[in-house]
């Protein structure tokens, strides 16, 4: 139905185009001279773009994960009236033409998700840019100019986020350089929305107590920040949405905040920090999913004395009563081989949960008894650990087994506690 308005009511149906597996082809471009909205994706042909259509009224174009792998001189010439411009998931694009800074009145520009290695040299003509996203771009290794990023003062979304699996030893990010990025985005008037990924940790430093733009930070990235020991929040960043913390290898505690400034976290995955021995955002209320992998001297995820220590320092109000993962929907701990409980403290889950274990052989009690068991959705974990935990009591033990879904082939030892927990739940059901 809206693609019929769209097109009013089917009298011009070239005004918006959308096709999936669409090919980018000269028959194809004769429709556009009278789009307004063009939207192509999936393409799993190779494309070649030949010259550029004329595009006059055309204001929107979408082209997004197909093959594309260059586009040619010129391609932007005839659509000067374009505001928005979407080329996101073309994993074979190398490069933009510097024609693009034509576009003078574009509004919306998203690269993520490219194989760009250095932003278009035209980008500092595009004065009305509002938003500029770049996730995802691996080969783009070097923080946007100074000189470019200053002309685009009209600038309210940035993102530029790298994934964990990227050459993170092929990033050479200098402490001043990154610093002066951070300067350069606090410059922005309009700037509302802010998504990074810091490398130096000066730059952390910075951003959790002086940087005046933390407020507009909605995701943060944290990966090789060397000489990186504590996460201390002198001030609190209150519309982070999505924390990120990798291979701070020299990561020793996350201290706490004002609990109160964190009610928009929602995410939070930490992993290759060797040295951190416990995670210290279980009052962070909103909370949805926590991830941490591999952090080799964990051996709780909530200790006691963290808990005690905020409960002191801390009013009830400001953190909701005394429970923690007030809101947790989905844990997942992997490669933690001296995790030995994850919360020893009663009312540790008051809403349902899913939960996964991977390699964690210390890990022998669950947080869960007669209480809070049904808060337990599911739980998901090798036969062989869940053979060998530990249960203050059977009516425990019976109502984690209907949850539970295993992740590896049975041994002789899982066997028989299956066989075993199989006959208790068939007596239980008889007796219902």
């Amino acid at each position: 139905m809206a693609l019929w308005l769209a097109r009013d009511e089917e009298k011009n149906k070239n005004k918006v185009l959308v096709a999936r597996s669409g090919r980018l082809t000269d028959q194809e471009f004769s429709k556009w001279a009278d789009s307004s909205w063009v939207s192509l994706w999936g393409s799993s042909d190779k494309e070649i773009i030949h010259y550029p259509p004329t595009c006059p009224n055309l204001s929107t174009l979408l082209i997004r994960d197909t093959l594309v792998n260059a586009v040619p001189g010129g391609f932007f010439e005839f659509m000067t009236g374009l505001t928005a411009l979407d080329l996101s998931g073309n994993q074979g694009l190398v490069e933009l033409p510097p024609e693009i800074g034509r576009l003078r009145i574009l509004q919306y520009l998203n690269l993520s998700l490219t194989s760009i290695t250095k932003l278009p040299t035209g980008l500092s003509n595009l004065r009305n840019l509002r938003c500029l996203l770049l996730d995802y771009t691996m080969h783009l290794k070097e923080i946007p100019p100074k000189e470019v990023m200053s002309s685009l003062s009209l600038l309210q979304v940035y993102s530029k986020m790298n994934g964990v699996t990227e050459y993170f030893d092929e990033v050479k990010v200098s402490v001043d350089d990154e610093l002066a990025f951070l300067k350069v985005l606090e410059g922005f008037s309009c700037m509302n929305k802010i998504c990074i990924t810091i490398f130096c940790h000066p730059s952390v430093e910075k951003i959790f107590s002086s940087y005046t733009k933390r407020s507009c930070i909605r995701k943060l990235k944290l990966i090789d920040c060397t000489g990186f020991t504590s996460l201390c929040a002198v001030h609190a960043l209150p519309n982070l949405g999505k924390l990120e913390i990798f291979r701070c290898c020299s990561l020793r505690e996350i201290r706490k905040p004002g609990w109160g400034e964190f009610h928009n976290l929602r995410q939070v995955h930490v992993g290759v920090c060797p040295l951190l021995p416990n995670y210290c955002l279980a009052y962070a209320r909103n909370l949805e999913i926590l991830t941490i992998l591999d952090c080799q001297s964990m051996k709780q995820v909530i200790s006691e004395e963290e808990i005690v220590g905020d409960e002191q320092d801390t009013s009830e109000e400001e953190i909701g009563g005394d429970e923690v993962f007030q809101n947790l929907k989905t844990l997942s701990l992997t490669c933690l081989p001296s995790l030995e409980t994850i919360c020893r403290l009663p009312k540790s889950f008051s809403s349902p949960i899913e939960i996964e274990v991977s390699r964690c052989p210390c890990l022998r009690q669950l947080p869960f008894d007669d209480e809070n068991v049904d808060f337990l959705k599911k739980i998901r974990g090798e036969l062989e650990w869940w053979a060998a935990l530990d249960w203050d009591s059977d009516f425990v033990k019976v109502a984690c087994s209907f949850k539970f879904k295993s992740t590896s082939a049975p041994s002789g030892k899982a066997k028989e506690m299956i066989a075993s927990t199989s006959k208790k739940k068939t007596a239980k059901a008889s007796k219902s």
